[in-house]
């Protein structure tokens, strides 16, 4: 599966909820783990490696693999990631090629 359809399936699961929630911390999990997916692929491509919102989700991502689980800041850190990655998500659409009508 390609990495970016897999960080929409992960965000789609974590979209529905409010807040962090420490029950629900897999899902939390699957989303970061997967937008570590997409850093990383996007690292060798330098047509995307420079945009503003790449640039934001690696942020959000490195501040929250380097806070120690169950972190006081962790109820902030999960949700920002989730809207670095909707951001990015929009971006990555604003870039799909349209098939012509």
């Amino acid at each position: 599966m390609d990495e970016i359809e897999a960080l929409r399936g992960a965000f789609a699961r974590v979209d529905r909820f409010d807040e962090f929630d420490p029950e629900d911390r897999l899902w939390w999990i699957e989303l970061r783990n997967t937008a570590a997916a997409v850093l990383q692929r996007h690292e060798v491509q330098p047509a995307t490696a420079n945009s503003d919102e790449l640039a934001a989700l690696r942020t959000c991502f490195d501040r929250l693999k380097s806070s120690p689980e169950r972190d006081p800041e962790e109820p902030i850190l999960w949700p920002a990631l989730r809207i670095a990655v909707e951001v990015f998500l929009e971006r990555c659409n604003d870039l799909t090629p349209r098939s012509p009508s």
